[in-house]
């Protein structure tokens, strides 16, 4: 697995901060172009929505769409040395500070993604300052993260949510390329997932993905590298290896659809027959919950990646590494090998997703909310930074926020 750890060393070392991931998305197109996803073989296309690779093998009967994320939470500063949160820095559930009781250092780059340097930082009142450093308008910050490690047993690394879903989907994608048969593979990396999915709801309302809209008949496959907590009484654990995941919290997959048929966790399930992994229900959100609530696609499944300290908080309030075992990685690439390889082969009985129902109520306001969001943000995503530089940029979020 040297290559995939070397992937992921790699990106780890790119500021990734919400907004600001453009050259991540550099980073990402060279490693497709390292390891032979190239234009040989496949359709490499970046936006301000993310990076897609589309791969077509034969004559394709299906379209599976396989989903990482590229962003990872961080800060952006005002220019008054004040940070901003952008995603949950403070672990699971907390999307504030109150959380972190022992602040590391900081790492700073500017938005064009150069080294500015590294500060110790104050937390107080909700909000977070730079000491040490007179920081430009739109310069990113992320702890910075010490004892990193890219071997067995175990991953220890700043981003790896979402680094290891998206190596563990081009490694796995290297492997198998040449003996994919009927088959439209697309590989979706979006720009933004950790503030409110934005980037998969623009491509869900707006875009679509690779050049079409997306359909009833698309094959969705999240991964995402994420905390393992349980959702009501589902029993899951971080030792029970990779989590087929059919739920963000009260929003179950496919949900708009009203289907009873969900052949992603299907086919999902049938790959990983006989190898270590669990089912069910969990906390946590993905690009799933955008495609469950903006679509009415009945096909959506998280392949999840257990991984403790989420984003880089324990649960003791102190700034560490993010871990993943390498047995869960090494499972998840067998399982989404089988799974490119056999296809689908039938509806099992062990389907969860469509088993249960959510509030309907409470799914349009989640709806609506993501909508409104991206709406106002889209400026945001097309600058590839966070604070308006000039008069233009202030008239296009001025203009988006009465959209």
């Amino acid at each position: 697995m040297y290559k995939l750890f070397s992937m992921l060393e790699d990106l780890d070392k790119i500021p990734n901060v919400p907004f600001f991931t453009s050259k991540v998305s550099e980073a990402l197109i060279r490693i497709c172009k390292d390891i032979g996803i190239n234009e040989e073989n496949a359709s490499i296309n970046e936006d301000f929505l993310g990076v897609s690779v589309t791969i077509k093998a034969g004559k394709p009967n299906k379209r599976i769409i396989l989903c990482s994320h590229l962003d990872h939470p961080g800060f952006v500063f005002n220019g008054n040395g004040i940070g901003r949160p952008l995603g949950s820095v403070g672990g699971i559930g907390n999307l504030g500070l109150s959380k972190i009781n022992k602040p590391s250092d900081m790492d700073f780059y500017s938005k064009e993604g150069k080294y500015v340097g590294r500060s110790d930082v104050r937390i107080e009142n909700g909000r977070i300052f730079c000491e040490n450093l007179n920081l430009k308008k739109n310069t990113v910050g992320i702890w910075h993260i010490e004892n990193t490690s890219f071997s067995s047993p175990t991953i220890k690394m700043r981003s790896a949510d979402n680094h290891v879903s998206t190596a563990t989907i081009l490694y796995t994608v290297s492997e198998i390329i040449n003996s994919l048969k009927d088959t439209e593979l697309i590989l979706l990396f979006t720009s933004v997932e950790e503030v409110f999915q934005m980037s998969m709801t623009g491509m869900c309302i707006e875009t679509g993905i690779a050049g079409r809209k997306i359909n009833k008949d698309d094959l969705f496959v999240v991964l995402e590298t994420m905390e393992i907590e349980p959702y009501n009484s589902s029993v899951i654990s971080y030792s029970g290896g990779p989590l087929i995941k059919v739920n963000d919290a009260e929003v179950p997959y496919g949900v708009a659809s009203g289907q009873k048929v969900n052949k992603s966790e299907s086919m999902l399930l049938e790959a990983a027959v006989n190898l270590k992994h669990q089912h069910g229900f969990s906390s946590g959100h993905t690009d799933a919950l955008a495609l469950s609530l903006m679509t009415d696609c009945p096909n959506i499944v998280t392949l999840a990646i257990p991984c403790q300290n989420k984003h880089n908080v324990t649960s003791t309030g102190e700034i560490t590494t993010e871990d993943v075992k390498t047995q869960d990685i090494d499972l998840s690439i067998t399982i989404l090998k089988k799974l490119l390889k056999c296809g689908y082969t039938g509806e099992t009985n062990e389907i969860l997703s469509t088993k249960t129902t959510g509030n309907l109520k409470g799914l349009q306001g989640r709806k609506i909310e993501r909508i409104l969001k991206y709406k106002q943000n889209k400026p945001r995503l097309l600058m590839g930074f966070y604070y308006p530089e000039n008069i233009l940029h202030w008239l296009l979020l001025a203009k988006a926020r009465f959209i």
